[in-house]
């Protein structure tokens, strides 16, 4: 399950390259952060008004609510979503009553009481709605839905959850089946199994507050890890393009399945009590760190990375400017540069984060090649500019020395040593065309039907050779 807001949805019927690890951890004594904002989404439609021992069940869970509510974390944001309480038949009928905020006991019992169950059960579109509300896709965001039956509103809401699940950050449902049948209990498991939530079942007034207050504990738990980075031990804390992974490690073995991750930093968790292997991850510089979660003491851990920054940008010639080429980094071990690159980018200039050490920086503008070792060190920026000494050759083609309209069909041969080379550099259907090559001298071939033409031509650093193949009629 990946984890990052809380959405609390009510719904009554309802490798790699390892590097430096830890630069400090600690405990906290301060007071520890909660998670993110909670949204109750509150079925009213018809079947509410369905009774168990003589009482309405919207009114068992009005009153189950004051309870709960008055001990709800006040440090907990906390916001109502409602459906079916306006219009009979209508699946659209779905409501943000109250915004996530402060708890206000009072204010959530007015409101909960002004509602009159009326519609559908459209559990699918709640939810998301509710997801949306709290932009899940960058925040964590809890479910916590509790129902008294089926969708009823052709959807579904386990493949929903799933979606949801998917694309959120760190999204989770947890589902209260309020008075349900079995076979219903069965399919609504599914929407809290699918984003690694809880699954309880109430029958009574009772078993539905304890149903929620289990769930009130679990949405409003406070952070208890909280993550930072850096490259080097005195350098600034990193903020953008941070990612963490969690791992839980059990009798010695770290799982093989992921518990969590998020984005950004300072990364905050909720983690169980226990052993756990935590990645930190900026650009293609890593770091692993295995931590023990104790009960009630929050713990801030500081990963260093020993990572670098390289910059990269390319020139035609020496002489030319603009930005230009796309780059692939190699790794250089022992002095031999690796065959698989390690990153790569087609935008210049580039920024990489690179673990410190050798690289090779390897270019590529059109058919022009160019490269240039570098040494990445921890916490610097390394800028380079990598020179491809290369020319542009426009080419256009015509039928006869008075033809006007450019045609022809070009392949680009080098020469070296006065020899043709065998293999072109470079072919292109369209006339007139621009080929960017490194300086030297080629042979331009081309073709118009079954003519052919041809001419040799010096192609010269920072400069742009034109020239006009003639075709015979």
């Amino acid at each position: 399950m990946r984890k990052f807001g809380v959405l609390v949805g009510v719904l009554l019927p309802l490798f790699l390259v390892a590097l430096p690890v830890l630069a400090q951890d600690k405990s906290s004594s301060q007071k520890t952060e909660v998670q993110g904002k909670t949204i109750i989404v509150f079925d009213a439609s018809g079947s509410m008004w369905g009774q168990i021992d003589g009482k309405p069940k919207i009114s068992i869970a009005r009153e189950v609510f004051d309870g709960v509510l008055a001990g709800w974390n006040k440090e907990q944001p906390l916001g109502l979503i409602a459906y079916g309480h306006r219009r009979k038949g209508d699946c659209s009928d779905i409501e943000e009553i109250l915004p996530p905020g402060k708890v206000d006991p009072q204010r959530f019992k007015k409101t909960l009481a002004a509602i009159n169950p009326k519609g559908k059960t459209p559990i699918s579109k709640a939810v998301r709605m509710a997801a949306e509300k709290l932009k899940y896709e960058e925040n964590k965001a809890t479910v916590i839905l509790i129902t008294d039956g089926l969708e009823t509103c052709n959807a579904d809401p386990c493949a929903t959850a799933a979606e949801l699940e998917k694309l959120g950050v760190d999204f989770t449902t947890h589902v209260i089946g309020f008075d349900v049948k079995k076979e219903e209990s069965e399919k609504l498991r599914c929407i809290a199994e699918n984003t690694g939530g809880q699954y309880f079942t109430a029958a009574t007034a009772a078993e539905l507050t304890g149903a929620m207050n289990k769930v009130a504990k679990v949405a409003a738990q406070p952070y208890n890890l909280i993550l930072h980075a850096r490259e080097v031990k005195d350098g600034p804390e990193l903020k953008d393009g941070i990612s963490w992974t969690i791992w839980a490690i059990e009798d010695g073995k770290v799982a093989d399945k992921l518990t969590t991750f998020s984005y950004g930093a300072p990364g905050r968790f909720s983690l169980a009590p226990g052993d756990w292997r935590i990645r930190g991850e900026k650009g293609n510089a890593v770091a692993y760190k295995d931590v023990t979660i104790k009960k009630d003491e929050p713990l801030e851990v500081t990963l260093l990375l020993g990572s670098g920054k390289l910059k990269v940008r390319g020139r035609l010639s020496d002489k030319a400017e603009g930005d230009i080429g796309d780059w692939w980094i190699y790794p250089i071990r022992d002095g031999k540069v690796a065959k698989k690159s390690l990153s790569f980018s087609f935008s210049s200039p580039e920024t990489f984060t690179l673990p410190a050490g050798r690289y090779r920086v390897w270019g590529k503008e059109g058919d022009a090649t160019a490269s240039k070792e570098v040494e990445v060190k921890a916490g610097e920026t390394t800028d380079v500019t990598v020179v491809f000494d290369a020319g542009r050759l426009t080419v256009r083609g015509r039928l006869g020395r008075d033809g006007k309209k450019d045609i022809g069909d070009w392949w680009i041969y080098p020469i070296h040593d006065g020899k043709v080379a065998n293999k072109s550099l470079s072919f292109s259907f369209s006339s007139p065309k621009t080929f960017t090559l490194n300086a030297g001298r080629y042979r331009v071939w081309g073709k118009e039907g079954d003519a052919t033409a041809s001419k040799d031509v010096e192609v010269k650093a920072g400069k742009t050779t034109d020239v006009t193949l003639y075709f015979k009629k």
